[in-house]
């Protein structure tokens, strides 16, 4: 099943974080997860690399799929 996922994904907000629990959920039930981020802020959430680094394949594929 692919899902996407629109919204603020990259910030410190409350409704990123909801976002990218819901966008991790997700991909660890294996399902195919596009990401098309939308900026809401400019404060940085603090993210692990390498979480960054999953959530921003998850956008990059999204962008390549146009």
């Amino acid at each position: 099943m692919k899902i996407s996922i629109i919204g603020p994904l990259f910030d410190a907000s409350g409704y990123a974080q909801a976002l990218r629990s819901i966008a991790f959920g997700l991909l660890d039930k294996v399902y195919n997860v596009r990401i098309i981020p939308r900026d809401w802020s400019q404060l940085e959430c603090g993210l692990p690399d390498s979480q960054k680094q999953l959530l921003s394949i998850c956008w990059k594929q999204c962008s390549a799929g146009r």
